[in-house]
């Protein structure tokens, strides 16, 4: 069949567009990590603390990697400047250093005992993103986001609020956008977010 492979049309595909990606601007992220909850709303701060979101947010973690993270693999009790561990999805080694925020949040949370060392208590993804969508729209994150995408030559444009489809990948999302509007190289960014390629990243 040599020829007749040779001289086979592939027919042209269309190819899925990037989509619209979901993040918190700086004026989100600030509102979100200095919002101070009501008292009966300890799990939405809680949610927030983690989610920083306030923590994965200034540090690129994903979730199934902070729900294993202990006060053990950070380099310094008391003061730390950076922490090292295992990432569960890919298997790498990985060292990442701590700013002003997430050394906030954990010392906030060092003293306080969790089953196995756990740097956080730990806490569903799924119940996580339901936190998420309610602290999003109590803050009013409630900005429209466009994603676009072809399905074969049918384009579909789809969009909604940044509160209803916010979730804990949104953390390290931001993470990357921030870190490369602050001028860091895609390489420095992948020995934070583990990503072996740039079109992963």
């Amino acid at each position: 069949h040599g020829k007749d492979v040779l001289n086979h049309k592939t027919a042209k595909l269309e190819q899925t567009k990037p989509k619209a990606t979901n993040f918190l601007t700086w004026e989100e992220f600030e509102r979100l990590f200095y919002y101070e909850f009501k008292p009966e709303e300890s799990h939405l701060e809680l949610t927030r603390d983690r989610f920083c979101f306030c923590f994965c947010c200034a540090t690129s973690l994903r979730h199934s990697d902070m729900q294993i993270l202990k006060k053990a693999d950070f380099d310094d009790y008391d003061n730390p400047t950076s922490f090292s561990f295992v990432s569960k999805k890919t298997h790498d080694e990985l060292t990442i250093f701590l700013n002003k925020y997430s050394k906030a949040i954990y010392q906030k949370y060092k003293d306080i005992p969790t089953k196995d060392g756990l740097m956080f208590p730990p806490k569903s993804n799924q119940k996580m993103n339901d936190n998420l969508k309610v602290i999003a729209e109590k803050l009013g994150f409630t900005r429209n986001i466009t994603k676009m995408q072809f399905c074969g030559k049918d384009r579909i444009d789809e969009t909604h609020r940044l509160c209803d489809i916010i979730g804990t990948h949104t953390a390290r999302r931001t993470f990357v956008v921030h870190a490369l509007e602050m001028g860091w190289s895609p390489q420095l960014v992948m020995t934070y977010t583990g990503h072996e390629d740039y079109d992963s990243m």
